[in-house]
């Protein structure tokens, strides 16, 4: 049965039909709809060069034969649900993108099929999530037997692409008000802080970002948290730092005083911040509670500091 190059403007229904023998649809176009839901293909089925518009549908369709997707433009939204097939299904060669949506994917319904039967690299695809139609158990199925087809056919970014939206899936889904809003920061700051941990490598550019971050703030600061809040001894000596700077001034008259002192309170910050922030010399028993918000933005920078060394030390165990 042959529909070669054949243009259907309109809603092309095929629901229940019965093709015999091979089905051939070749540089066939679907401007609106295409319909194939409970088909059968007892036979091949050519989609080579086929244009599919904003959906198309073979949901309950069964194919005995091979299904050839050679250059075939796929839907922005294909429901392949509940397919049945004899032979595995290569998307490999499938376009799901044009020259002017270069990074389109292709929203696919899954549910209820043999997803090892399938393969493509779903860094093309994303799977659809429909709350209406499917529960969070029902999905978390799909994204883990996508995970096992991603792995096993060797699609590494495809993979990844899997993890990263699963994990997401995770915090988020299903759920409404403060709980979402909680689940969606949290997986923002898993996207921000290591990429899922597909790029642990943010972590070490955190870190030194944290610690310019409150070694600026610090400071403005500095005088206060070391005489009020937390005093660290000898990291500054305004006798021994006079002598210098005089020593400085007269080797390099360029260097005035001014920027002396500017760089002099900057080393001091940066010391100052590094002892707090990399908890080499903190004691809780020295902080000075009577100062509670100096207090509290101490124990933020070491607490940070912290959860920076936990992480940085994973990503050098791991490299």
């Amino acid at each position: 049965m042959s529909f070669k190059e054949t243009d259907f403007d309109s809603l092309a229904n095929f629901t229940g039909v019965n093709f015999g023998s091979e089905a051939i649809f070749e540089k066939t176009k679907f401007i609106s709809k295409a319909d194939f839901n409970r088909s059968f293909f007892k036979s091949n089925v050519s989609l080579k060069n086929v244009v599919f518009g904003s959906s198309g549908s073979f949901s309950d369709a069964k194919f005995g034969g091979e299904v050839l997707l050679d250059s075939c433009l796929l839907p922005d939204t294909l429901y392949f649900n509940s397919v049945e097939t004899a032979k595995e299904i290569d998307f490999t060669y499938a376009l799901t993108n044009t020259l002017q949506q270069s990074n389109k994917k292709c929203v696919i319904d899954l549910y209820g099929t043999d997803i090892q039967k399938l393969k493509f690299d779903y860094s093309r695809f994303k799977v659809l999530t429909d709350s209406s139609k499917y529960n969070k158990a029902q999905l978390s199925n799909i994204y883990q037997q996508l995970l096992k087809m991603q792995r096993d056919k060797g699609f590494t970014d495809g993979e990844e692409d899997v993890d990263k939206e699963y994990r997401h899936f995770k915090l988020t889904y299903d759920k409404a008000g403060f709980a979402y809003l909680l689940g969606a920061f949290g997986s923002w700051i898993q996207r921000v802080w290591w990429d899922y941990g597909y790029h642990k490598e943010l972590i070490v550019l955190w870190t030194i970002v944290f610690l310019l971050f409150f070694t600026f703030i610090n400071i403005f600061l500095f005088t206060y948290l070391n005489e009020k809040v937390y005093k660290i001894e000898n990291i500054y000596n305004p006798e021994k730092y006079r002598e210098t700077s005089n020593s400085i001034s007269k080797r390099s008259p360029i260097l005035t005083g001014i920027s002396l002192t500017w760089f002099s309170t900057l080393m001091k910050s940066f010391f100052y911040t590094s002892l707090i922030f990399f908890g080499l010399k903190l004691s809780i028993e020295k902080i000075h509670f009577e100062h509670p918000g100096g207090a509290m933005y101490l124990i933020i920078q070491y607490t940070l500091g912290l959860v920076c060394l936990a992480y940085l030390a994973n990503f050098i165990i791991l490299s």
